[in-house]
């Protein structure tokens, strides 16, 4: 790593550093991609410190915790607005740009706009989802692991839809490619897009009923990752 300082300029917040350093790093945690698990990223975990004054401990710890939750909301907020401009330069140049490279029919590269719309989403629920973490109590600790196991997984999903939409579509803006390799890229777009949607679908579920029936949201979940699973191979 060469440590210099990372700057943000795209929404997903999977970061890689320029070459020939190429380090990978999440803009959320500012941890090692190589090693990265989305479940220990969106959990908090309180600081060491044994601080004379009780009170004064403890206001510290209710103000680390709220700005760990508060720094997550804002992240995805940004991201969220991010993704929300990049879905209007979507519909008013890319998709005419693409018919017009690609020769291919505005129906063929509806999956482009259902991308951006559904990152838009994603980003929007993550947001949300944060605060109602941080309403849930401390004690709750099976509804935390719970929550976190499909908030973690939530974001894994949209994290690989944003970024590869992002770095994808530059290659199929410039240069006409030949049919198949169109028709890979609408399906794997799709398959991505609905893959994500089903994995926000769980968290929102479990969401809607306090945490209650992880045996059936887990089982959807598990269902998700082999997808996912075998998309990757």
């Amino acid at each position: 790593m060469c440590r210099k300082a990372p700057a943000k300029n795209q929404g997903c917040n999977h970061m890689i550093c320029r070459q020939p350093c190429g380090f990978q790093i999440c803009w959320i945690c500012l941890g090692s991609c190589f090693r990265h698990d989305y479940y220990r990223c969106n959990k908090y975990r309180g600081k060491g410190g044994s601080p004379d004054d009780v009170s004064q401990m403890n206001a510290k710890k209710h103000l680390e915790r709220y700005t760990h939750y508060y720094e997550r909301w804002d992240t995805n907020d940004k991201s969220r607005k991010r993704a929300l401009a990049d879905l209007n330069t979507a519909r008013d140049e890319h998709i005419d740009r693409l018919a017009d490279t690609q020769r291919a029919t505005q129906a063929e590269l509806k999956c482009v706009v259902e991308a951006w719309e559904q990152i838009v989403k994603c980003r929007c629920i993550l947001k949300w989802s944060y605060v109602y973490r941080y309403y849930v109590s401390e004690s709750e600790s099976g509804k935390l692991d719970f929550f976190g196991h499909l908030l973690g997984e939530a974001e894994n999903a949209v994290e690989r839809l944003h970024n590869w939409v992002e770095k994808e579509m530059d290659k199929y803006l410039l240069a006409e490619c030949v049919s198949e390799v169109i028709q890979v890229f609408h399906t794997k777009l799709t398959d991505l897009t609905l893959v994500t949607k089903m994995y926000f679908e769980n968290l929102v579920r479990a969401w809607e009923n306090d945490l209650c029936g992880a045996d059936n949201v887990v089982s959807e979940s598990t269902e998700s990752s082999r997808k996912r699973k075998d998309m990757k191979d």
